[in-house]
C-alpha cells in the first residue's frame, strides 16, 4: 500500500479530537510520543546513519549494545549489576580533552585496573587511602613537602627481617646496611652490643670496634 506517492505531504493518524499522535513527513521524519513493542516482541532502530531524538543523536554503527534492567544500563552487557556496566575485554573507558590527550581505564581478566594517561601524571586531589599495599615498580617515591610515614606500628625498609628493640610505635628499622653521607644526630642514646668497661677503637674503614685484647693498661718503671 502506497500513501501519498509524489511525497509532498505528510501521513498523520490523530485522536478523535484532531490531536496528532503520529507523523511521518516528507522529508521522512517520523513523529511520536511514545513507541511501544506488541507482544513483548523484540524491536529495535536499525539506522544507517544519524537518527535525532528531540534534537539529539543517536548513532550506531555496529555492535553496541545498550541494555536497562530495573534501573541499571548495561554497555556491552546485558544483565547490568550496577548503575553503569561496561562490559569490555580491551579498554573499557576511555576520559577525552581530545583524540591525543586521553586517559583509558582497563579492567584485566584478573579483575586488576589500570589507569593510563597519554601525560605524564595522574593527580589526586585530597587523599588516598589505601587498604593494601602500595607498589612502586621502576621508580621513585618523592613528595614537594616532607615526606611522613605515620604508622602505628614501626616502619620496615626491607623485604622481610624482625626488629629485635626498633618495634615501638614510630620506629625505623633497616634490615640492611644504613649509610648517612652527612652528618648524624643522636638525641637519644646508641645502644650497641659492647660490653661494659670496653675500648673503643676505629677498625677498618673507620668501623668501631671493640678492642679490648690489644689494650694494656699497667706500671713502666
Amino acid at each position: 500500500m502506497i500513501l501519498n506517492e509524489s511525497g509532498d505531504q505528510d501521513i498523520i493518524a490523530a485522536s478523535a479530537s484532531g490531536t496528532s499522535r503520529f507523523r511521518v513527513g516528507n522529508d521522512g521524519t517520523v513523529y511520536g510520543g511514545y513507541f511501544a513493542d506488541i507482544s513483548n516482541t523484540a524491536y529495535g532502530i536499525d539506522p544507517a546513519g544519524t537518527s535525532n531524538f528531540g534534537g539529539y543523536s543517536l548513532k550506531i554503527t555496529g555492535g553496541a549494545l545498550l541494555a536497562y534492567d530495573s534501573g541499571s544500563v548495561g554497555i556491552g552487557d546485558t544483565t547490568p549489576d550496577a548503575k553503569l556496566n561496561i562490559q569490555a575485554t580491551t579498554e573499557q573507558l576511555r576520559l577525552d580533552y581530545d583524540d591525543s590527550n586521553y586517559t583509558s581505564l582497563t579492567v584485566s581478566s584478573g579483575g586488576d585496573l589500570t589507569i593510563a594517561p597519554t601525560g605524564s601524571d595522574t593527580n589526586i586531589t585530597g587523599n588516598a587511602a589505601l587498604t593494601g599495599d602500595l607498589a612502586v615498580n621502576g621508580d621513585d617515591i618523592t613528595a614537594d613537602g616532607a615526606l611522613t610515614l605515620n604508622s602505628a606500628s614501626y616502619v620496615r625498609i626491607g623485604d622481610s627481617g624482625t626488629p629485635g628493640s626498633a618495634n615501638g610505635d614510630d620506629d625505623l628499622y633497616v634490615e640492611g646496611d644504613l649509610e648517612v653521607d652527612g652528618v648524624l644526630y643522636l638525641d637519644g642514646t646508641l645502644d650497641t652490643t659492647f660490653t661494659a668497661g670496653s675500648v673503643v677503637f676505629a677498625g677498618t674503614s673507620g668501623v668501631l670496634a671493640q678492642d679490648n685484647s690489644n689494650f694494656f693498661l699497667g706500671r713502666f718503671i
